[in-house]
């Protein structure tokens, strides 16, 4: 797997290339309730640029498992940092909606991930109705994606 991270004042970003071999879908069962990683990634360190992940699996806000493996089957992924209530990252949301709209159709999946402690399912739910993200929204329950994923700074 490659990856790139992009660190900004306002959003973290990290894109995923390409994909490791498939994971079974009966390991959807492995996602912990109130959590979104697979057991086995919950301590793992921060993914290494070129580093291949074979195992990441998490649950967005409608609580649709969703498996990296298959998702880079259809082309890049990438990953989105934000918060409910950034003014920063509140100013992101229609260029977030616009890079959507422009590359969806390229096969690009856009994510949006809340790993900050202090916001809710249901505010985050609620945000990202209001917002209009036609794409996966998480949030990051206790920042495990995050730190998988090496984002080190979100708003």
């Amino acid at each position: 797997m490659n990856s790139t991270t992009l660190r900004t004042c306002g959003v973290a970003l990290v894109v995923m290339t390409t994909a490791a071999p498939l994971l079974a879908r009966d390991d959807a069962e492995q996602i912990l309730d109130g959590h979104n990683l697979l057991q086995d990634e919950l301590h793992r360190p921060a993914l290494a640029v070129g580093e291949r992940v074979t195992r990441l699996a998490f649950r967005e806000s409608t609580g649709e498992a969703v498996y990296l493996q298959e998702c880079l089957q259809r082309g890049p992924v990438a990953f989105v940092f934000v918060s409910t209530t950034c003014p920063l990252a509140k100013r992101y949301v229609e260029r977030l909606k616009r890079l959507h709209n422009r590359y969806s159709s390229k096969g690009v999946l856009l994510v949006a991930v809340f790993p900050n402690a202090d916001e809710t399912a249901k505010g985050v739910r609620a945000y990202s109705e209001r917002a209009g993200f036609e794409f996966p929204v998480v949030r990051d329950v206790n920042g495990y994606l995050a730190r998988r994923l090496g984002a080190t700074m979100t708003p």
